[in-house]
């Protein structure tokens, strides 16, 4: 399937297959990377506290496991959208995401890339900036009142990022967001299923 194609499945699409679709965008993507020689891994962990704080009220139309393997989607998806938004924009978030916010430190200011490929790595970042704030907003419509708040982010776990280091930090985001679906994919609804399928 060519990278600017969206595949759309049927709610019968199996977990096996929702996983070979998320192995093969985090190659494409860890591909891009490579090809540009950014091939780093980033240290840091502890990235997000705070997870607790909530403003939930269950749906009573899904159960509270799968309420809470969708919040924990939101949750990757908060810090996904969050560093994206300050290394495409230079700030943080906007709208309903910030809502009750924790506190969000390490950001940086807007990022210039240089060299051969500065253009289309521009590019790639604002595009996925753009699909990490759109899946905030998809899975903040999905839970309605049972999605949690963002939970407090240190991005400065990730050591201060700059044009240099940011494409290794947005692998591992990548890695980890693929991996962190893939491991509640087996938990959830059908429907729920396809959803978190097509944001892989």
């Amino acid at each position: 399937m060519a990278s600017k194609e969206i595949e759309i499945l049927g709610p019968a699409a199996s977990v096996g297959k929702l996983k070979k679709i998320a192995a093969g965008h985090a190659l494409n993507r860890r591909h891009f990377m490579a090809a540009l020689g950014m091939t780093g891994v980033a240290a840091g962990a502890g990235m997000m506290s705070g997870c607790s704080t909530s403003n939930s009220v269950a749906v009573t139309t899904a159960s509270t496991a799968q309420i809470d393997m969708l919040n924990f989607a939101l949750n990757v998806k908060y810090l996904q959208a969050t560093f994206y938004s300050f290394i495409a924009k230079g700030t943080d978030l906007t709208g309903s995401a910030v809502t009750n916010s924790g506190p969000i430190t390490g950001g940086t200011a807007a990022l210039t890339f240089t060299g051969v490929n500065a253009q289309q790595i521009t590019d790639m970042v604002n595009e996925i900036y753009y699909d990490e704030k759109n899946h905030v907003s998809t899975l903040m419509s999905l839970l309605g009142i049972s999605a949690v708040f963002r939970p407090a982010i240190n991005l400065g776990g990730f050591g201060t990022i700059t044009a240099t280091n940011a494409l290794s930090i947005a692998r591992l985001l990548e890695d980890v967001g693929v991996t962190a679906y893939a491991g509640i994919i087996g938990s959830l609804s059908s429907s729920d299923i396809t959803l978190l399928g097509q944001i892989m």
